[in-house]
């Protein structure tokens, strides 16, 4: 997770700017989000569009991001990395 770990609720988050992978060279690689979860564990992919890479919670509450990176050489990484919405806009 790259810089800020804290939202506001409805606040547009930017998957690319705030995960970031590179690969053994230092090149960097694209990230995928392969789940979205809630504190209780419930699914919140319904926030996430792939299209636009960009996450939306419109409830507070702790998000944990799924995030795979997959190099040039096929051999891939996974992390789960948690961010904080908390504050009413």
């Amino acid at each position: 997770c790259v810089g800020r770990k804290r939202w506001d609720d409805g606040e547009s988050i930017f998957v690319p700017e705030v995960f970031a992978a590179s690969d053994a060279e230092g090149n960097n690689i694209e990230v995928a989000v392969i789940d979205i979860t809630d504190q209780n564990g419930n699914s919140a992919m319904g926030c996430y569009s792939k299209e636009t890479k960009e996450a939306v919670f419109s409830a507070r509450g702790v998000y944990t991001f799924l995030i795979s990176a997959t190099d040039g050489q096929q051999k891939r990484s996974t992390g789960r990395f948690s961010i904080l919405v908390d504050r009413k806009q």
